[in-house]
């Protein structure tokens, strides 16, 4: 792998509007020559193992096992489709805990100039800014933009915004 440059850290959840924000994101990263991060966090903090002991941990670390196989290939493909070439996604990353929280860890760690993502996940209200994208715009140490556009619309070419 080539050595990461000034880099972008885009984290999606798969939903419109995380696809969306991986649209932007990746036409500001070549825009600015920057590399990307594309990094998925599996939510494991809800899991609630059914039953006692030994046999609940194990269904519980089974299923988090195939949901990380799962969005592994998902992060992928989505990857290959945005970048066929990968010369700008340098990095891919799946990861377990509570998304803020992953995000916000992995930004303290590769130090992004940018975090891009969407303005909420695929289940959050019709309405307002997503706790994930809250959380970590009040969290992060560098520049945040949430991406607000509509999901299925891509990025305007510069200069014609309006």
């Amino acid at each position: 792998m080539a050595e990461i440059r000034r880099l972008v850290l885009i984290p999606v959840d798969f939903s419109e509007h995380s696809r969306a924000a991986l649209r932007r994101g990746l036409h500001l990263a070549r825009l600015l020559d920057h590399d990307v991060a594309l990094i998925h966090v599996v939510d494991t903090t809800s899991f609630v193992p059914h039953g006692r002991g030994a046999e609940a941990t194990l269904e519980v670390g089974h299923f988090t096992t195939k949901l990380r196989e799962d969005a592994k290939k998902r992060l992928q493909t989505l990857a290959s489709e945005a970048d066929p070439e990968m010369r700008t996604i340098r990095v891919l990353d799946v990861i377990e805990g509570r998304p803020w929280k992953v995000i916000l860890s992995v930004a303290a760690r590769t130090t992004p100039e940018l975090i891009v993502l969407g303005k909420r996940g695929g289940d959050a209200p019709e309405m307002g800014l997503g706790s994930v994208a809250e959380r970590v715009v009040r969290g992060a140490s560098c520049d945040v933009l949430v991406v607000r556009e509509q999901p299925d619309a891509g990025p305007k070419p510069v200069g014609q915004e309006h």
